[in-house]
């Protein structure tokens, strides 16, 4: 009894994902796909179209581009969103959204899924990837999620929706799991079902101004942490956690190409908004780290238009 609701660029799924989903589901379903083959809409768009079109009472947001390998995944998704509370579930996700923009791992990183990558001779390459390595529960509490693969309950989309203004491809799964949080549902990171994913997706200058476009949304809030995560520790582990996010930005914005003059404005918001009161002090020499990450990443080919090349 699941909706499955997929915004494709194409104008019909490819029957690979068709057969694909009715071999290992396991149970009663609905295919939604919508054609945004002439990018007609957003995916918070789409998705909001999904929705209204679907006749089940669980739902399954997936991307196009996947394969599930787990036999009768339908029952376990079931079994997941039937527990008390249940928000949105996914197989990849993280405990908080620090004031640093970056992604769902920037603080306790979960994940269960079987990257897949095409080889210059045209094979396939499996990465299985899980942590923690050997999980002790087949889900884990969790604040955000990849949006390679969310399902929720119909029902908790009375009370949350899939933002509009946002537009575009980026940020709709960190912001609809923030939304889903707040109502006061949980999410959670599930390792009993394992799904192949055939990219690695895109992290340009779009999805960087997308995602300051969630930090704006969200700024009154942030930092948000999982109600699992007690305040003790949340005072222990932010002004590291923060240090660290805003190194690896610095490398991702200088990585896809942003030029110095780009990447200032966006560091020092995160270096002054910091709990860490020492941090500012870096500003000073800012311009400096980010020359010398260019050089190093350029020498260590990490550059994203040299790893095009490749």
């Amino acid at each position: 009894m699941i909706s499955i609701i997929i915004c494709s660029k194409n104008n019909q799924l490819s029957d690979s994902l068709e057969s694909n989903i009715q071999n290992t589901i396991g149970c009663e379903y609905e295919i939604i796909t919508i054609d945004n083959s002439q990018n007609h809409y957003s995916i918070f768009k789409a998705y909001n179209i999904g929705i209204k079109k679907s006749k089940f009472p669980y739902l399954c947001f997936v991307h196009e581009d996947v394969e599930f390998v787990t036999e009768d995944w339908g029952k376990r998704v079931i079994n997941h969103l039937d527990a008390e509370n249940a928000g949105i579930i996914g197989i990849a996700g993280g405990k908080a959204v620090l004031r640093v923009p970056y992604d769902w791992s920037s603080y306790q990183p979960m994940y269960n899924i079987i990257q897949t990558d095409l080889t210059q001779n045209g094979t396939f390459v499996d990465d299985k990837r899980i942590y923690p390595k050997i999980p002790e529960n087949k889900s884990e509490r969790c604040l955000v999620l990849d949006g390679v693969f969310l399902c929720a309950k119909k029902n908790i989309f009375d009370k949350i929706h899939f933002d509009e203004k946002l537009e575009g491809f980026h940020c709709y799964d960190a912001d609809i799991c923030l939304q889903s949080n707040l109502a006061g549902f949980q999410n959670s990171i599930i390792f009993d079902i394992e799904i192949k994913h055939f990219s690695r997706g895109s992290f340009d200058k779009n999805y960087i101004q997308k995602l300051l476009k969630l930090h704006e949304k969200w700024d009154n809030l942030l930092p948000i942490f999982d109600n699992s995560i007690s305040h003790k520790k949340i005072k222990e582990d932010l002004p590291k956690a923060e240090r660290h996010m805003i190194g690896r930005l610095k490398k991702r914005l200088v990585r896809i190409g942003m030029k110095n003059n780009e990447i200032y404005p966006v560091i020092s918001k995160c270096i002054l908004s910091t709990s860490d009161k020492s941090i500012p002090l870096s500003l000073l020499t800012l311009n400096f780290h980010l020359h010398l990450i260019r050089i190093t990443s350029i020498l260590r080919k990490k550059m994203s238009y040299q790893k095009q090349l490749r």
